[in-house]
């Protein structure tokens, strides 16, 4: 029987879900906006550039998978490790903003190799630490509410940071990206208030010698919820404040762009409620709402400018943001629902792995995808555009990834 979690436990896995991804958002891991507007209007780089410095995270891919092996025991070190090492790059981030005699090939170098050390660090550091905690040592309703809660909290401290980024200047964003910098060091003395898991017996230190080649009970169940997982990074719209700049709505203001994909999320966290027998259920109908999301934007065009169509492309990210949000609490659900002590490293390992090489390589598409869709100024060449079309097959995909996957129940 797990025992209920302290009022000091509860605040520091919630301060690390609030506050790690406001760290990656500026190291491009998961393409966060803040990256995106920095890199874009700041560092000058093109939106193949940018998808190419995201899309080459999958470098990490080979040591994602060798960290399935890294054992739990090891999680508080390496959160502190990550700690340090993203604030590090936040501060490398700042010293490129500062460096005026760098040149164009120097940058676009300097960002990529960031943001793969970025993903690398939250692949290997920190996916085979936080969700394992909370899979082995929380119960399933404690497990749910902290995820939804984080990610909801996550979500009103990243629109304003993302608002913010969108209306200060250049020495605007290095104060925040050096403030960035000092927070990861704040994060460490909490490191110690999350729980540890139980030392290991003689008989799970056997099952561990016996499961060395085989880590994870990888049935077809667990599969396709890995493969819906990555269907859903496909379907997102993470890439969609780059695309606004470039084709689809120039006008715009960035940070208020990326500000409505993190309110979206948002909402969908604060609402989310745990649940033992509906999950696959809500990601259904959340992918539904991605896919219709998508071909509605496809309705609205992109030669007009008025307040009506940006309220609309506003409420379109919205809801498609948070139908997103949906779908993958609900597969993470699941996946915490086929792990054990011994296997939860390795199954919410993969998971991460899934999830980020599917986000790098839509990344390092949509970057071709978009220079596509401006199609030399204008997209209307195109029926639909490159980058429109990949919305909706992703939604596609996704549906029909989430059809093959079987109810799971919570544990």
């Amino acid at each position: 029987m797990v025992a209920p979690l302290s009022a000091s436990e509860r605040r520091a896995y919630l301060a690390f879900s609030v506050f790690i991804p406001l760290l990656g958002s500026a190291l491009g891991v998961n393409g966060a906006a803040v990256f995106q507007i920095i890199a874009h209007e700041n560092l000058g780089l093109s939106s193949e550039q940018i998808g190419l410095a995201v899309g080459l995270g999958a470098i990490s891919i080979p040591f994602q998978v060798l960290a399935a092996r890294i054992p739990l025991g090891a999680a508080h070190r390496n959160l502190r490790t990550f700690s340090v090492s993203m604030a590090v790059m936040c501060l490398a981030m700042a010293l490129l903003m500062i460096g005026s005699n760098l040149s164009l090939t120097a940058v676009v170098v300097a960002v990529i190799v960031i943001a793969v050390l970025a993903e690398l660090a939250v692949s290997v550091l920190y996916a085979t630490s936080l969700q394992p905690l909370l899979s082995t040592t929380v119960d399933a309703t404690s497990r749910q509410w902290l995820n939804g809660q984080g990610r909801a909290a996550a979500g009103v401290v990243g629109i304003g940071l993302v608002a913010l980024v969108g209306s200060v200047g250049r020495d605007g964003r290095i104060a925040i990206l050096i403030g960035l910098a000092v927070l990861g060091i704040v994060l460490l003395p909490l490191i110690s208030q999350l729980r540890k898991p139980d030392p290991p017996t003689e008989t799970t230190e056997n099952l561990e010698t016996l499961t060395a080649d085989q880590p994870a009970v990888w049935n077809a169940d667990l599969v396709w919820v890995l493969v819906a997982i990555g269907a859903s990074v496909v379907a997102a719209w993470p890439f969609f404040v780059t695309y606004a700049a470039d084709v689809y709505w120039p006008s715009a203001n960035l940070g208020l762009v990326g500000a409505a994909l993190v309110a979206g999320a948002l909402g969908a966290s604060a609402a989310w409620r745990p649940t033992e027998g509906r999950l696959l259920m809500r990601a259904k109908v959340a992918a539904v709402a991605m896919l219709a999301s998508a071909v509605a934007l496809v309705f609205l065009g992109s030669d007009s400018d008025g307040w009506g169509r940006g309220v609309a492309i506003l409420g379109l990210l919205v809801v498609a943001s948070g139908a997103g949000s949906v779908v993958r609490m609900s597969l993470l659900e699941m996946a915490h629902a086929h792990a054990t002590e011994s296997s939860s490293v390795s199954i919410l390992t993969m998971l991460d792995v899934v999830a980020s090489t599917a986000l790098q390589g839509g990344f390092l598409v949509a970057g071709y995808l978009i220079q596509a869709s401006a199609g030399g100024g204008s997209a209307s060449e195109w029926a639909v555009d490159p980058f429109q079309l990949s919305l909706i097959v992703g939604a596609v995909l996704l549906l029909a990834a989430l059809s093959q996957v079987k109810p799971t129940a919570t544990r």
